[in-house]
């Protein structure tokens, strides 16, 4: 990771793995074979942050190969996909002096919206090897992609509205409570989802 003028930063993470699947700690019906996969994903984000307002526009590549034992659902044994995304986060702080429970506290204010869009590639010929749909929180809930791991990313087009409003201590400066909502428009339908890569036995 690195920064170009203080603003623009740039970030590359890779990681090669080789996937051994013992027989006897395989569950009924995974057909995934051994394999090699080698994963890239490349970032370009730029920062702009002034205390009390953010905007931060990225773009993004998630790239894997993979060679496998023996063959993949296609009934190739080597297969590549590439995966751009671009994204914006935004938001505001705002802040004022309030009470919790009758004592003086400092509470914000911070709308936020996201927005995503990673076009759909077809995946579904590509072994799991270790994705899984993130939990819901307030970190997913912003994210670009629904799923950890390296093995899938979800096609979306879609813009999140939320709010966090926070009361700290004023003398002590500790979060005291915290309250959030969020809610998630989708511009397009998605294809990829949790639930359709394990109808597709993904």
């Amino acid at each position: 990771r690195g920064e170009v003028q203080g603003q623009l930063q740039w970030g590359l993470q890779t990681e090669y793995n080789r996937f051994t699947l013992q027989g006897q700690d395989k569950a009924v019906g995974d057909t995934r074979g051994d394999g090699h996969r080698l994963h890239t994903l490349a970032s370009l984000q730029q920062t702009n942050d002034n205390g009390w307002a953010w905007l931060n526009p990225k773009a993004s590549l998630n790239t894997a190969a993979y060679d496998t034992d023996t063959p993949m659902r296609d009934g190739a044994r080597r297969a590549t996909r590439s995966i751009p995304t671009l994204s914006v986060d935004s938001g505001l702080r705002l802040e004022r002096g309030s009470s919790l429970l009758g004592k003086p506290a400092r509470q914000t204010l911070e709308p936020r919206l996201h927005y995503a869009n990673t076009p759909w590639r077809n995946q579904t010929h590509l072994p799991n090897y270790d994705a899984a749909a993130l939990d819901f929180n307030e970190i997913s809930i912003y994210g670009d992609n629904a799923f950890s791991g390296a093995d899938f990313v979800t096609d979306a087009h879609q813009v999140t509205l939320g709010a966090t409003s926070r009361w700290f201590d004023q003398q002590r400066g500790a979060e005291l409570l915290r309250l959030g909502m969020a809610q998630r428009l989708l511009l397009r339908d998605q294809r990829i989802t949790a639930d359709s890569l394990t109808a597709e036995g993904l």
